[in-house]
Parts: structure tokens; C-alpha cells; sequence
């Protein structure tokens, strides 16, 4: 099926490499899971369903110091789900909005699975890896997801670096996304990339490889083929400003109506409330999830308001149109490409929407890069590690997966 080492694909392990610091804090009760035979539409239209049913709402960012009691590897060996494993946090990326979409490929991709020409659903979320202030500016990121009938979906992520955007920027759409990005320059982030050591030897890359070894139906592709870099191109369709936006600016440049509109409930602060009943044993059929469903410990502390740069954030991602080309898809066959080919485009399909689901429980798998190498190792001819991984050296060689870790 596979040239070379087949990509690794657990099915089941831990999820911790060490205990939560604070057990009692860990979510009591945790969303039906979602299963892997469901077909494609019924995958997504669950995760949608309780994206709708707490949207226009969202979580506050963790401390991101949290992310030294959580193992990296579960973010890469989880891959049963579409649903967060339980007492797992997003401590990175910890709120974003929602659209579905669909990656629109041409009929010239030599591709294979997700990237093959035709029409593949999905959904992205982007938002910022760490809290938006005043002061902060944005370092944004896209976790991508595609559906597919009775295997695990597709999953990778597209970041720009690790660093806030130059020179205070607050647009999401400034610059390109990739699934490679250069090695972290300052201290904060080079100790947090030493982190997810932990689950790859190169943390400036995730791997395609998966996406690429079935199709949107479920069908096995018996060699698959992909490129080594995949970058969403912003199309000009969408730009936010680079500033921090007054409360008139946004109201005017968005045409989200006065104050007095209903836009003014957008964020206000119902879901800010807790309950103190003991919720009813919930029984194990897919269903909605209502706002007693989300644990206390990952409910809103607080409310963003419109004036809040998150909030105006979240604003200008709900107004972007249906049937907007956000992305182009650009692919660069090996490390020695110079020149990317465009095979495709990432149009929305519906609003992109905040969610406490999304944020608290939308699970959006990595792939490590060495199974992309596994299958072209002539690739590491071209990679070099201090330069493209941050690394000593780099090999074929992962550390061990959780199912290896715990056999």
C-alpha cells in the first residue's frame, strides 16, 4: 500500500504522558464521542450541529504554560475522533471560528485521497495561538479537517510562525499559511517548541501523507501521492484591518448595524453563567450539545465585548459571505521546489461562526512530518535540520507513539 515505512495510525493509547496538575479541575462529563465508520456527512454534520447550537460564544484563552502538563504526543496519536480526548485542554489555538468549506481541486492535481481533482467537504478554524489584547497583534493559524466515510478524517494544520504577525498586524489574512514554518527565533517559543519534542524530531512541519492515502468515500488509495508543502494563498477576497478597529469601525466597514441591532447580543454575557444542577445521565446516541454539556472548567470566565479585539475579531470572521474563496491551495512537489503549483481553492460553505463546542471540544488532529518522509525518504536529501527544523539532526525515526510508549 505504502512506498517505504507506512505512516503510523494508532487507534487507541493514553492520552497523558504525566497527570493533570489539577485532577479536580478536569472536565466531569464529556460530549458523546464520534465514530470512525459514520459516513462523511454524518461526521459533519454532528460537529456542526453543536458548533450551531453554542455559537456566537467562546471560551477564554488557557495559559499556555499549560501545555507542560498535557503530552504533545495526543496530539498526534488521537486519531480515532473528531471530538477532544477527555481532561484535554486547547492550550494553544484555544479560540477560533468555524466554517465549513470545501477544498475545491482542479482536475490537473497528480494527487492523490483528499487532493485528488473532484470536490472534498470539510471544515477549517482559524483564530490566534495565544490571547489577542490591545497590544498583542495576531499569530494566526487554520486547523484543517476533512470528513471521510468510515476511516479517521484528514487533518493538518496550516500555520504562518510561532511569533505574532510584524509590526502589531490584527490581520488574519496578511500573509500565507503552510504546513512548514521557520524555526522559532525567540526564547518563549523555542521553549515551546522544545515541547512537542516530545511527539516529532521536526516541530516546524506536520505531514500530508494521510490525507493523501484515502479518499473523501473511504476508499484506501494504494500509493498515495502528495506534495511536500502545502500553503493556503490568501485569494484578496477577505482582509481585516491591520489596526486595532474602533467600535464605529467595525460596525461601518462590516455592516453589522448599530448598537442597538442584534448584533449587540453577539457578545453578551448569557453563557457566561454557570449551572448548579446535576446534569442528567446523558445516554450514548449522537445528539446535539446544549450549554450544560460543557464542563465548568472550560466555560467562559469571561465575555469578550465588541470592542475587545477578539470580539471584533470574531465579528469580521462571521460576516465573511458563503461562498467566499478564502484560499488558494498551492502545493510544492519537494523540498527543492521553488515554485508552487496552484491545485485548488478553500471556499466557505457556511458562516464561520465562535463556539465554546469548537473551542472546548473540536479536535483537530497532527501528523508527524517523518511519515511523510517515510514514504519519500529521498526528501531528506534536501531538508536541513538546523535550517528547516530547528533540530541537531533529523532521521526517519519518530519518538515512539503513545501505543509504542505504553506497549
Amino acid at each position: 500500500l505504502y512506498r517505504g515505512t507506512p505512516p503510523r495510525r494508532p487507534t487507541a493509547a493514553p492520552h497523558r504522558d504525566t497527570p493533570p496538575r489539577h485532577p479536580t479541575a478536569a472536565p466531569r462529563h464529556q460530549p458523546t464521542t464520534l465514530p470512525s465508520h459514520q459516513s462523511y456527512l454524518e461526521k459533519q454534520s454532528y460537529l456542526w450541529d453543536n458548533i450551531v447550537a453554542t455559537k456566537d460564544s467562546y471560551t477564554p484563552y488557557p495559559n499556555v504554560l499549560n501545555a507542560f502538563d498535557e503530552s504533545m504526543k495526543t496530539s498526534f496519536d488521537y486519531a480515532t475522533n473528531d471530538v477532544m480526548p477527555k481532561e484535554r485542554v486547547k492550550v494553544i489555538h484555544g479560540v477560533g471560528a468555524i466554517c465549513k468549506v470545501d477544498m475545491q481541486v482542479s482536475g490537473d492535481s497528480p494527487y492523490t485521497g483528499i487532493f485528488q481533482p473532484g470536490t472534498a467537504a470539510g471544515m477549517v478554524r482559524m483564530g490566534s495561538a495565544l490571547e489577542v489584547t490591545e497590544t498583542s497583534g495576531m499569530v494566526p493559524g487554520i486547523g484543517v479537517k476533512f470528513f471521510r466515510d468510515g476511516v479517521p478524517s484528514a487533518n493538518w494544520v496550516e500555520l504562518v510562525s510561532l511569533a505574532p504577525l510584524p509590526d502589531n498586524n490584527y490581520n488574519f489574512f496578511a500573509s500565507d499559511f503552510s504546513n512548514h514554518i521557520a524555526p522559532p527565533a525567540d526564547t518563549v517559543t523555542k521553549i515551546l517548541a522544545e515541547k512537542f519534542k516530545q511527539a516529532s524530531g521536526c516541530v516546524t512541519m506536520v505531514g500530508l501523507s494521510d490525507a493523501a492515502a484515502f479518499c473523501q468515500d473511504g476508499t484506501p488509495v494504494e500509493s498515495p501521492a502528495f506534495p511536500f508543502e502545502l500553503r493556503f494563498e490568501n485569494t484578496g477576497e477577505v482582509s481585516f484591518p491591520e489596526s486595532v478597529q474602533t467600535q464605529e469601525e467595525l460596525i461601518g466597514e462590516r455592516g453589522l448595524g448599530s448598537p442597538a441591532s442584534g448584533f449587540q447580543n453577539l457578545f453578551s454575557l448569557p453563557l457566561n453563567h454557570r449551572h448548579t444542577e446535576t446534569p442528567k445521565r446523558r445516554n450514548t446516541e449522537t445528539r446535539k450539545l446544549t450549554n450544560q454539556d460543557i464542563p465548568d472548567i472550560l466555560r467562559p470566565s469571561r465575555t469578550y465585548t465588541r470592542t475587545h479585539p477578539y470580539g471584533r475579531f470574531v465579528a469580521n470572521m462571521k460576516a465573511i459571505a458563503v461562498g467566499t474563496s478564502l484560499f488558494n491551495v498551492v502545493a510544492y512537489e519537494t523540498p527543492a521546489s521553488t515554485t508552487g503549483v496552484k491545485i485548488g481553492e478553500i471556499v466557505t460553505t457556511s458562516e464561520c461562526l465562535s463556539s465554546t463546542f469548537g473551542d472546548s471540544h473540536f479536535f483537530v488532529q497532527h501528523q508527524r512530518v517523518e511519515e511523510d518522509w517515510a514514504i519519500y525518504p529521498e526528501w531528506l536529501d534536501d531538508i536541513d535540520a538546523a535550517r528547516d527544523c530547528g533540530a541537531s539532526s533529523i532521521s526517519l525515526d519518530a519518538p515512539p507513539t503513545c501505543a509504542e510508549k505504553y506497549a
